[in-house]
């Protein structure tokens, strides 16, 4: 007999049994939607489910496409963090691994931790690194990056390497800037801004000065700018191997020999940064000035305070009275600009010591005295300054000497004898003149007078 379709969960035999205006199937012996529909009551009939973020309420997703359906009231993939929706597809599809290929960031698989780069690769960010497993944060400066024993850099925050000592690090001279994210150059100067200890060059000897935040040159050393760099200063504990080990914008020199000590003002010590002091050159430590430095030493009758601001080699000056002068008894040869130094009871005139000895002897004995005194000879008596002279240091009553001529014409040598006249300064006034050299002498014929040594004797009996 005929009987009526079955309706929505009723029983059935075949689809056909079911009734067709309700777009039902039948599945398990019983009226229903099948898997690409759901029952709308509002309409009494089967109807296709809905796809990715149309709203639904129970089994209203599209369950062949990886749907269901959200406490959020839509369809959403079964499983975000596992799958995403294909509109190409139509479908939610894997979540992709690391390195594969995507279009967006929701294509990368959420345990990963990667982000699609560039519209193109699932990957980490830039502050994290792929441990195999999921991205991880990258450690920091100096923090160790090891990986099972072995260096791994890409565990370093770029552009860091690994280094199997000291952890993560910038290549060379550069220090990690936490600001900008970035390996940045070291400071190479002295009074640049530093944050820690290693923001400063130490191969230059440059330290951070935490306090002030800056870089300063290490104890012992100062800041060169004709170098570019800290070098050794005047006298400190470190020892030097040459002259470019100390700083030549001090104009300091490495000592190698005590031959050529300063000792301006400290006592100098062999293999130390000093001042330079030869026969040629003179300077000396001046710690007075805004940056100290060697300074030249000062001239002859300069204002000084010690002996050391002198030329103490090269003219041969000592701080007397606060000037640099002569040692006494000496005195200054300006033609040559150094001091004579005289012997302890000599007297300097003019450009020569002169010794007035308190015994008596003939004239060759004393001139023999003289020589062996000090490798001199008598004095000659040509010119009123030096008679002035004579006549202010002795009394001439026991010391003035006269010549007397002897042997034949030609013999032009005279013998020393005594006399009990005392020196005129009028008497042969003019001792130069024309080149002629004159002497004060005394003729047992013709007496007193003034007679040329270089005319023949005939011509002035």
């Amino acid at each position: 007999k005929c009987v009526d379709y079955s309706k929505y969960g009723e029983k059935c035999g075949l689809t056909w049994h079911c009734d067709q205006k309700q777009v039902l199937s039948c599945k398990s012996s019983i009226c229903g939607c099948s898997d690409t529909k759901f029952w709308s009551s509002d309409i009494n009939k089967c109807v296709e489910k809905v796809s990715h973020g149309q709203s639904c309420n129970g089994d209203q997703c599209r369950i062949n496409v990886n749907l269901h359906c959200s406490s959020s009231g839509s369809c959403e993939c079964t499983d975000n963090n596992l799958y995403y929706w294909s509109e190409a597809a139509a479908a939610c599809l894997p979540k992709k691994r690391y390195s594969q290929t995507c279009e967006s960031n929701n294509e990368c698989l959420n345990s990963d931790l990667t982000i699609c780069k560039d519209d193109k690769y699932c990957l980490c960010e830039d502050s994290k690194y792929f441990t195999g497993f999921s991205c991880q944060t990258r450690v920091e400066e100096f923090e160790s990056c090891l990986n099972n024993g072995l260096t791994f850099d890409d565990k370093c925050r770029s552009p860091m390497y690994c280094d199997s000592v000291n952890g993560c690090k910038c290549v060379g001279y550069y220090y990690f800037d936490e600001v900008i994210g970035n390996c940045v150059d070291m400071v190479a100067t002295s009074g640049g801004k530093c944050e820690k200890l290693h923001h400063c060059r130490t191969d230059l000897k440059l330290e951070c000065d935490l306090t002030n935040k800056k870089c300063v040159c290490q104890t012992g050393y100062t800041w060169s700018a004709t170098q570019k760099e800290c070098k050794l200063t005047y006298l400190t504990n470190v020892m030097c191997g040459s002259n470019s080990d100390c700083n030549l914008s001090e104009d300091l020199v490495c000592l190698t020999s005590l031959t050529n000590s300063c000792n301006c003002p400290t006592l100098s010590q062999l293999r130390r940064c000093d001042c330079v002091r030869t026969t040629s050159m003179e300077t000396y430590w001046d710690d007075s000035l805004s940056i100290p430095k060697c300074v030249p030493a000062k001239v002859y009758s300069s204002e000084c305070t010690e002996s050391y601001e002198c030329k103490t080699k090269i003219e041969k000056t000592m701080c007397i009275d606060e000037k640099c002068d002569c040692e006494q008894p000496g005195g200054w040869l300006a033609a040559q600009n150094i001091c004579k130094k005289c012997k302890t009871n000599d007297i300097f005139f003019g450009t020569k010591c002169y010794h007035f000895s308190t015994g008596t002897s003939s004239g060759n004995s004393a001139n023999s005295r003289c020589y062996d005194y000090a490798r001199g000879t008598l004095i000659k008596i040509d010119s009123n300054d030096l008679i002035e002279f004579v006549l202010d240091n002795t009394d001439p009553g026991q010391y003035w000497v006269n010549g007397r001529r002897r042997g034949d014409d030609s013999d032009r040598w005279y013998s020393y004898i005594g006399s009990d006249s005392a020196l005129c300064s009028t008497l042969c006034q003019d001792l130069n003149d024309g080149g002629n050299r004159y002497v004060n002498f005394k003729h047992e014929n013709n007496g007193d007078g003034c007679y040329n040594s270089g005319l023949p004797r005939d011509s002035q009996r």
